[in-house]
């Protein structure tokens, strides 16, 4: 559970995979943001199948990097927000980067 008045670094992605793009954005929210706990937000179920790991292998392997914290999500809950909607909803997470 993510204390409430923690302020967030979050890396937004499926993360199916760590590849070296992943990497950079996971080394940017846990090295590169002082003062900031480090997320990744991803979806709890994949986009597409078949797919490389499970969602708790990745949580797991983004955890080795640093990452603090994963918020997990429905693709079904966000899939007709508008991008304004969605970083409304971010904001409310207390993302601060």
């Amino acid at each position: 559970e993510i204390p409430k008045d923690a302020n967030l670094a979050v890396a937004l992605g499926c993360f199916d995979g760590v590849h070296l793009g992943h990497k950079a954005l996971l080394t940017e929210i846990t090295k590169n943001s002082e003062g900031l706990v480090s997320a990744i937000w991803t979806f709890s179920e994949p986009l597409t199948k078949p797919y490389i790991e499970r969602v708790e292998d990745r949580i797991k392997l983004c955890a080795r990097f640093g990452v603090k914290f994963a918020i997990c999500e429905s693709f079904e809950r966000y899939r007709n927000m508008t991008p304004a909607e969605f970083i409304l909803h971010l904001s409310s997470l207390n993302v601060k980067r």
